[in-house]
């Protein structure tokens, strides 16, 4: 007397590309993009806010440097924290079988 068993694992599918898209995420590649074009921005940015701040510091005699770094660095950023999305993830299940054949 014998038996075969065969088994068959479930899958479970999980798709949360409706929630990632409504956040504003994207694929790895246009996330590379964005981030490099944004990196040029930023640092065209900073490079104009520190010659700035060292054409005003240079500038002693007008203002201290204490009234500068409060001028520059006073500043809170803004955050959105209500920001969630509203699709759910997609779920999707194959059940698991399990076959047994018993022989003899």
């Amino acid at each position: 007397m014998g038996f075969d068993l065969r088994v068959t694992l479930p899958r479970l599918y999980l798709d949360q590309s409706a929630p990632m898209r409504e956040l504003g995420m994207r694929g790895a590649l246009d996330v590379a993009r964005r981030g490099a074009s944004l990196g040029r921005e930023r640092a065209a940015e900073a490079a104009s806010f520190y010659a700035r701040l060292g054409d005003e510091l240079a500038d002693f005699q007008r203002r201290s440097v204490a009234d500068v770094a409060r001028a520059a660095f006073g500043r809170r950023p803004d955050y959105d924290v209500g920001v969630l999305p509203r699709s759910g993830v997609g779920v999707r299940l194959e059940p698991g079988r399990v076959e047994v054949d018993v022989r003899g």
